[in-house]
């Protein structure tokens, strides 16, 4: 009896044998059929609601028992035809589409034992044992003959066959298999093969194969984006076999596909060139071949492939038999730049690197000058005892081949360019570059010299935009304008390492369970039964202590390849996080998640592409989080760098509207391009020219060779220019040995030997990505994954010296990542394949070690919820987490900036998310704790929140809703109490007396009362200091900080150094260097004469930037105020001015609410603009109410509730929304300002807010990568006025119909119910 395992994970099948007992009584079953089996498929379920879902609901069954991980039950099955008469038949897509089991030709039969009844169904041939017409039933014999859409030729039987699970109503299709799972013979190892060809037949034959193949083969014959119908004719053709005359007629003819492609007319009409999205970037090693071929290189023997020399992959990113991966040179989706802004992609400008771009340059104008030589840049393979030449024109003695181009003695100059421009660039150079290569070679050909003149117009051909793509260039003639940053960054410097291990780590022989493991369980011991010949030996780890860090077990392991960092992790600099990998929100494996993970799992370039964009639904397509990271950084005015060290630049792609380019690191010294030039000492500046600024109608394939051109140039010069500094003692790098035998060693070294250079490169926030290949450990896993990590400690080991040399090591942090982890079930070759979660490490100087964050895998087994087929485990840590953490380290602490950095961390809870104290021993934002989580988002935990439903928390005697919660918003009032919708605190009953507001003492106008040398106190705030105290009233950007306590509104008490009286007109606060959230929006001011004195409410209310978006200050550089106005020179403030003619001598500035209510409130300086008094004026005693003297102050942000006519502004906030996408070429600086002063007719709709100077995208102090255009300049916009003209006191007037909002006017033009 053949019985069905049901597994309740899963729901999948497993077959179990019930045999008959032997004489003795006892059945015989194999192992693969045993009731323990775990050879479990999918089926398609009839009915499947009534399956058992657990082990009771199982043994409930009557012809059901339960077993650990399934239900096994009886089977019954049955046979039925699928078709019971032709007339049941609709088509043969019916057929193919229903009858799944295969049959023989009916000519194999006997004569006679079946019989055609003819094509029943057009192009199907009907054959039955029983039916001799059309019209007779047919039975499960029958054998239906035809022909697919592929053309091959089937026959299917008609039959159905259907398995029953006993006791319940649930059935599948009995599935198809070929060998015998009990009794393996010969026959069964000839079924292996039928059962393989089966599977390929299955992939070959698939509907997306010939368009999928259609799409690759296109690109690869010069058609990087072929139109939709231009692949639907090359699969056509595939799949029929035939293009016109050519092919064999038969399924997957690659002749006849070949022929589609060269034949079609998209590929041979010449206008097309002029497409801008048309064409292809050819790759390097064509483009050389095809300089080779135009000028007739010649050697004794034939040219050869290999001739070309060992090296010129790392010449020129492409050599022969030196693919770096099975996935080739470039993938073809990769896009980039504009490119990606239009939905092209371009594989082969993924090897447009800087050096890469260079040496292929200086390699082609050396074999124009020189022949094929290993000498001054040339690309035959390095050897020893060559004596370069040095005058260009005669062949080297070494040279494979020399070139036998000669124009035609008789013709001109421009016949001769014109033979030129058609063999190296099918005749597409355009006019502009066609005047630029003349003007270049006339003199030369003037002179006679002819070769020469061909060899300079070869050279700068080869270097323009129509060689290296068939696109029609259309230039403006101008170089494109690439600069870098002008003056020194005022901020620290910190810096991101994303060392990238290519093909998928290991990790799990990298972090291992050890001991002291919880319940008293040997973890370790499931480890090496759970990995098996994989697992490490006590000898192979050392152990670390994760006592700390809430973990299955509290010691831990890791390889012992890896010293340095067990050494590290010891000395606190090290953490790890364990089952980290790309997630879309939080799985297991009772979800679905091969729908829900919203990434094709277990793929190198799906899983690759998801880890470095971290962003899994596409919000910020095009990005990496590396690149949005220093998007968020570069807005705040950080001096911002992305640095690719010899790999993809995905990570560090940022948005197009913050032009952050990504710039490769060179990887050695630089060389002198274009050695004894034919052209002279203006060669570079031609081939600038050549690649200028685009027209807005220049191809987009050949604008992006332009681009990553001039972009090399300019790092090629400024290599220069570091070069000279290295000799100097400052910046040697001689200690840091050169390996010629070890690539990640070099580029760590070049790495290192670019931070160095930090300060002359004037950047203080940078991300560099690294790659380590060779992870992909299919076979003999542990001695290959061993010496990867070998040779990773080693090269990191020397990296982190030279960083402490540099005493940057606490500035910098290093993340190992990876495409994916691996199974920790060993495979038949002794290797592991593609999983999903890993276990990574964090390095850094500043990094709070010692402890594993996330959650190892509570068991390494099925047991786990995480454990998939395979012993493939589901990551329970997104990457999200890390980054979030490490992007508030780098100075992105704003919840909209995170939310833009990583746009998918809405799908986990923020409570799990990492912060920089969680990391860092210097972090700023407290450890999320679930616990006291703020739902209504108020500022106050919901544990300690007496109004949880509300935005606004109580305050003691504020103002309460029926709920006795603060409301959401005030209703109007008659009296004159402050309209800030957080209430001010009330002042004492009897105030201090205080001076009258009639004075006539001499006083001098101050831009603030507070001089920096001020005693500065913080109130509201956990664990200030007297430096960070300061910094509120220091006169710099330097920013002041705190973490709330709640117990009352944060902010300062001072106490002004002068000891003079002085009155408070007005309040200033400038914004900080990030954590937009962190900005005070509601503001009290109160003062007194004596430190024992109760304090006097001045003023208090919402500040107008509250509803504003607004822009940052760079920490660091100086205020400089006057009375009338803040500092206008590019610093970014909010100002409320008040009503108040009482002198003080100290001061209490506090906030009772931040932007988002958070716990952390930040800005960098207040200023109180003001009189200083020269002695206290004669004074009457005033008793003052909260009626009286609270209510002072009104903003522009509560206008229906004005009893008061304040002035408020905020100055200098642009928007973080462009109104359009920017153009290839920035923006001027706007000059305007907005007006400070009142219109001269008010106004009848006066606006909410004023309107304020919106700066471009980014500081002036930035790189550009354009040459700029003026901008329209901003609509200069007036201060509302707060009362009629003709009103003589505009401070006590009451408004009139001209003043009020339009809202309150009614429909006879009169105020309507305002009180």
């Amino acid at each position: 009896q053949v019985r069905a395992k049901i597994s309740f994970e899963t729901q999948q099948v497993a077959r179990v044998d019930y045999p008959d007992a032997d004489s003795a009584g006892q059945r015989h079953v194999k192992n693969l059929v045993r009731d323990d089996t775990i050879n479990y498929f999918r089926v398609a379920w009839m009915d499947q609601e009534s399956l058992p879902s657990d082990a009771s609901g199982c043994d409930a069954l009557t012809s059901c028992y339960s077993v650990a991980d399934g239900c096994v039950c009886d089977t019954t099955t049955t046979e039925s035809a699928g078709f019971d008469s032709v007339g049941a038949i609709g088509s043969k897509e019916d057929i193919l589409e229903i009858l799944r089991i295969g049959a023989v030709d009916p000519a194999s039969f006997d004569t006679g034992v079946y019989t055609s009844i003819g094509e029943c169904v057009p192009g199907v041939q009907i054959y039955s044992k029983t039916a001799l017409n059309c019209g007779h039933p047919l039975d499960t014999n029958a054998i239906f003959q035809l022909t697919d859409a592929n053309g091959i030729m089937r026959f299917s039987k008609n039959s159905i066959s259907t398995v029953h699970v006993s006791s319940t109503s649930a059935s599948f299709r009995n599935p198809v298999h070929f060998i015998d799972f009990v009794d393996r013979n010969l026959r069964d190892m000839f079924q292996v093969f039928q059962e393989t060809d089966s599977i390929l037949d299955s992939y070959f034959y698939h509907p997306s194969h010939a368009p999928f193949l259609a799409v690759r083969v296109l690109q690869r014959f010069g058609m990087s984006n072929p139109s939709p119908v231009y692949v639907e004719r090359v699969s056509t053709a595939y799949k029929t076999g035939y293009h016109g005359e050519f092919g064999s007629g038969n399924y997957g003819d690659l002749g006849a596909m070949v022929a589609a492609i060269l034949l079609d007319d998209e590929s041979r009409q010449v206008v097309l060139d002029a497409d801008q999205t048309h064409g292809h970037l050819r790759e390097p090693l064509l483009k050389v071949f095809g300089l080779l071929r135009a000028m007739k290189a010649g050697r004794w023997a034939p040219l050869s492939v290999p001739l070309m020399g060992r090296n010129i992959n790392d010449q020129i990113g492409q050599g022969p038999y030196r693919s770096p991966s099975v996935f080739s040179f470039f993938k073809p989706e990769y896009t980039t730049g504009a490119l990606f802004d239009v939905g092209l992609v371009a594989p082969e400008a993924e090897v447009l690197k800087g050096g890469l771009i260079t040496s292929l340059l200086d390699g082609m104008w050396s074999t124009m000058k020189f022949g094929l030589t290993q000498c001054n840049g040339g690309f035959k393979e390095k050897g020893w005892g060559v004596s370069c030449v040095k005058t260009e024109g005669v062949s080297m003695i070494d040279a494979t081949a020399t070139l036998s181009y000669e124009a035609d003695s008789t013709a001109s100059l421009d016949e001769v360019l014109s033979e030129l421009v058609l063999l190296l660039t099918a005749g597409r150079l355009s006019e502009s570059n066609r005047i630029i290569v003349r003007n270049a070679m006339q003199s030369t050909f003037d002179s006679g010299n002819r070769a020469k003149a061909v060899r300079i117009a070869v050279q700068l051909i080869a270097s323009s935009p129509e060689f290296h793509s068939t696109n029609v260039a259309r230039k403006t003639g101008l170089p494109i304008s690439i600069t870098g940053y002008q003056n020194a960054p005022a901020e620290e410097y910190k810096a991101i390492v994303y060392y990238y291990m290519a093909g998928g780590v290991d990790s799990f022989n990298l972090l291992v369970p050890r001991s002291n493991c919880r319940d008293g369980r040997d973890v370790y011991r499931e480890y090496k039964n759970a990995r098996g010949s994989l697992a490490l030996g006590t000898s192979d780890l050392l152990d670390i202590n994760a006592s700390g860090s809430n973990q299955v077990c509290d010691t831990f392991a890791i390889n012992t390849n890896y010293a340095h960092i067990h050494q590290l992790y010891n000395e606190g600099q090290a953490l790890f996080v364990a089952n980290a990998g790309v997630l879309n929100k939080p799985l297991t494996k009772h979800d679905d998640y091969g729908k829900e993970a919203k990434v094709q799992l277990f793929a190198h370039n799906h899983m690759m592409v998801e880890n470095l964009k971290c962003d899994i639904n596409d919000e910020a397509a095009g990005t990496g989080i590396g690149g949005r990271i220093l998007d968020m950084l570069r807005r705040q005015g950080y001096h911002t760098s992305a640095n690719m060290v010899d790999v993809s630049d995905l990570l560090l792609k940022g948005s197009s509207l913050d032009n952050n380019p990504v710039w490769s690191v060179p990887l050695r010294d630089p060389t002198e391009l274009d050695k004894y030039s034919s052209v002279g000492p203006n060669m570079l500046d031609l081939v600038k020219s050549l690649n200028g600024a685009s027209k807005e109608d220049d191809g987009f394939l050949g604008n992006t060779w332009s681009y990553m051109t001039s972009k090399a140039l300019f790092e090629y010069q400024k290599s220069l220019e570091y070069a000279e500094l290295f000799d100097s003692q400052e910046f040697d790098m001689s200690h840091y040995r050169v390996d010629p035998y070890d690539k990640l060693h070099n580029r760590f070294r070049a790495l290192a030997q670019y931070m160095k250079m930090r300060d002359v490169r004037k950047v203080n926030r940078e991300v560099f990505m690294i790659q380590h290949n060779g992870f992909d450990s299919h076979s003999e896993a542990p001695g290959v994954v061993n010496d990867l990590f070998k040779s990773s400690n080693d090269a990191l080991e020397t990296f982190i010296n030279e960083m402490k040399v540099q005493n940057i090591w606490e500035n910098v942090v290093i993340i190992m990542g990876s495409d994916f982890g691996r199974s920790i079930s060993p495979n038949s070759n002794g290797g592991t394949d593609h999983a999903w979660g890993g276990n990574y490490f964090l390095l850094g100087g500043s990094l709070k070690g010692k402890k594993i964050l996330g959650q190892y895998p509570e068991h390494l087994s099925k047991e786990s919820d995480q454990w998939m087929s395979r012993g493939r485990i589901i990551p329970t840590t997104p990457w999200e987490y890390v980054w979030h953490g490490v992007a508030q380290w780098m100075g992105v602490l704003d919840n909209n900036d995170l939310s833009a950095a990583l746009p998918n961390m809405d799908n986990f809870k923020k409570c799990d998310m990492f912060t920089d104290q969680d990391l860092f021993v210097d972090g700023q934002v407290p450890p999320y704790d679930c616990a006291s989580m703020d739902a209504d988002g108020d500022g106050i935990p919901d544990e300690l929140d007496m109004c949880p439903d509300t935005l606004h928390y109580f305050i003691e005697n504020g103002l309460v809703d029926e709920n006795g919660c603060s409301p959401d918003s005030l209703p109007p009032s008659t009296s004159s109490s402050p309209t800030s919708s957080i209430r001010t605190p009330q002042p004492t009953p009897n105030p201090t007396p205080n001076p009258t507001t009639s004075f006539d003492e001499n006083f001098t106008t101050v831009n603030t009362i507070f001089a920096s040398d001020s005693t500065v106190t913080t109130v509201g705030c956990d664990g200030s200091n007297d430096v960070i105290n300061k910094r509120a009233i220091d006169k710099t950007t330097e920013k002041f900080y705190c973490i709330r306590n709640f117990s009352e509104p944060a902010g300062v008490i001072v106490h002004p150094s002068h000891e003079q009286p002085s009155i408070a007109k007005a309040l200033r606060v400038y914004s900080h260097n990030n954590c937009g959230d962190c900005d005070p929006v509601s503001y009290i001011v109160s003062g007194r004469v004596d430190t024992g004195d109760e304090w006097f409410v001045i003023a208090g209310g919402d500040l107008p930037w509250k509803d504003e978006a607004l822009w940052r200050n760079t920490r660091g550089q100086a205020i400089i105020s006057t009375f009338e106005s803040g500092d206008d020179n590019d610093k970014y403030y909010t100002e409320v001015s008040f009503d108040n003619n009482d002198a003080f001598l100290e001061y209490r500035v506090v906030f009772s609410e931040t932007r988002s209510g958070g716990s952390s409130i930040q800005f960098a300086e207040i200023e109180l603009p003001g009189y200083l008094l020269d002695a206290w004026p004669t004074t009457s005693t005033t008793q003052a109410t909260a009626t009286t003297s609270e209510a002072t102050t009104t903003t522009t942000s509560t206008t229906s509730d004005a009893t008061t006519t304040t002035t408020s502004t905020s100055h200098k906030g642009p928007s973080n929304s462009p109104s359009k996408a920017p153009t290839d070429e920035p923006t001027d600086y706007p000059t305007s300002k907005p007006t400070g002063n009142p219109t001269a007719e008010p106004t009848n709709s006066p606006t909410a807010k004023p309107t304020t100077k919106a700066p471009t995208n980014s500081p002036t102090d930035e790189p550009t990568l354009n040459p700029t255009t003026a901008a329209p300049t901003p609509n200069p916009t007036t201060t509302v006025p707060t009362a009629s003209p003709t009103t003589a006191s505009p401070t006590t007037a009451s408004p009139t119909s001209s003043t009020l909002p339009l809202q309150d006017i009614g429909n006879n033009g009169s105020p309507s119910e305002l009180f």
